[in-house]
Order: C-alpha cells, then structure tokens, then sequence
C-alpha cells in the first residue's frame, strides 16, 4: 500500500474557540497504520512547520479510509489547522469522531 503520510489523525477533541485540544495521531508504516498516541495541535502544527505529512482518517469496517491533507492557515498572525482553505479563525479537521481522552 502506498504510504498515506508521515502521520494520520483520526480522533479530535476541541475547547471551546474550536481549537484542537487533543488529537490522536497514528504513524503510516509499512506494516499498516500503528495505535494511536494523543497529542496536541502545537505538535500538529510543528510537524507540518517541519516538513511532515498530516492528514485525517477514518475507520470503516475494521480497515481505515483515506480524508484530507491537514494544512495551517495563517490569519492576524495566528495558525490554525485545517482541511480547507476557509480563512475562518478556528482548526477544521472534517467530520472526525470525538476524543474522549482527557488531558
């Protein structure tokens, strides 16, 4: 299978601006898609201002399916995270399901 990106997000969890949180990230190995880990948007972010690959998945029946690029979107100095090219001032990551881990 070809390789997706350095990393997948398939869970998020927002506060109340609409900032990501909390988003559970997975690697793309060779040997499929590993366990997610929780980390938070300045990671995100940090990884994309590095070079590497993010983009969003979903489970279907017991297999994941390819979403959308995660790129930052800079407005009044500020960055946020998103699968579209709206300059809202808010992370948008799709239609996600909802993390339920707390930090």
């Amino acid at each position: 299978m070809e390789k997706w990106a350095d990393y997948l997000i398939s869970k998020v969890s927002h506060d109340r601006n609409h900032l990501i949180k909390i988003a559970i990230r997975h690697q793309d190995t060779e040997k499929g898609v590993t366990k997610g880990t929780p980390i938070n948007r300045l990671e995100i972010a940090s990884d994309i201002k590095n070079g590497l690959t993010c983009i969003t998945i979903y489970n279907s029946k017991n297999s994941w399916k390819k979403g959308h690029k995660i790129t930052p979107s800079s407005i009044d100095s500020n960055t946020y995270l998103r699968i579209d090219r709206s300059k809202v001032t808010l992370d948008f990551l799709g239609d996600l399901p909802e993390s339920s881990v707390m930090v």
